[in-house]
């Protein structure tokens, strides 16, 4: 698997521009694939300040990420079947343009992501990239800010977000989920962060929403065995907000948005921009 967090502020005045600006302390460690006996270690602190950020524009966008705008909804579809929809490192930089774009468009009222092909959410880090983008001290800082901040952009859209699970939801995908308000998984969904295996070692920074959702004994329990859970066990510890049957998925995640109750459906609690 590809492996690479939820208490929000929401307060008004935390900005993406604070979020890049915050100090991160990672730490990573990796034993390379080629060379079973040579270990890299990192520490460093590093600002999220990825100048390549800010000239992404529409035209850049790939087709790894899709955006659907409709009625208020917005859906953000990871597309990258073939490889169970892991998120590579321009997708990670994709996704902090989006959501600061998604975050500020009146338009949009609830975000949905969710992933393409019946097989995964998100299977999380493209470790193809890893060769590329974590091979040294820099790359590794650069990957790690790409990484971290698509994380915290998505936690600090002012809107409600929410995960449409299915399938593999592992590594950098159980973690992207996380940073989201809803986590609506189908029954034949599974998670995990299985680090272990590819001897990574992952930072508080980014496991702090996991901490903060199902508390230190089980987020322990996942980073240190590897293995995955289903979803009726990612329920109970509360890593998601709710299972339905494969078939209801969609329509069930669509109902948390679009009820007819004036009272039930979260676009009738957001106001409007005018």
């Amino acid at each position: 698997f590809q492996a690479e967090d939820g208490i929000r502020d929401r307060s008004p005045s935390r900005g993406l521009g604070d979020v890049y600006k915050r100090q991160a302390t990672c730490y990573l460690r990796r034993e390379w694939a080629q060379c079973p006996a040579t270990w890299l270690d990192i520490e460093f602190s590093v600002p999220h300040t990825d100048t390549r950020l800010r000239h992404l524009t529409e035209t850049e966008m790939s087709d790894d990420i899709l955006v659907d705008k409709r009625d208020g909804i917005a859906t953000v579809t990871f597309n990258r079947p073939e490889q169970r929809n892991a998120i590579n490192y321009e997708g990670w930089l994709t996704l902090q343009r989006l959501a600061a774009d998604l975050g500020s468009d009146d338009s949009v009222r609830v975000i949905v992501f969710a992933g393409s092909g019946d097989k995964a959410f998100s299977a999380g880090a493209d470790i193809k990239d890893f060769e590329e983008h974590r091979n040294n001290t820099a790359n590794a800082r650069r990957y790690a800010e790409a990484f971290e901040g698509a994380l915290d952009a998505i936690g600090d859209i002012p809107k409600p977000t929410i995960s449409r699970i299915h399938g593999f939801c592992v590594g950098g995908g159980c973690e992207f989920s996380t940073a989201t308000d809803i986590r609506i998984a189908a029954d034949n969904s599974r998670f995990g962060i299985p680090v272990a295996r590819l001897s990574l070692l992952a930072g508080y920074i980014e496991m702090r929403r996991l901490i903060n959702l199902v508390g230190a004994g089980p987020a322990s329990y996942l980073l240190l065995s590897a293995r995955l859970i289903d979803a009726e066990e990612a329920l109970r510890i509360g890593l998601i907000t709710q299972v339905v049957p494969l078939a209801e998925l969609q329509s069930y995640t669509c109902l948390l948005y679009t009820s007819p109750s004036p009272r039930d459906g979260l676009l009738s609690r957001m106001p409007s921009s005018a």
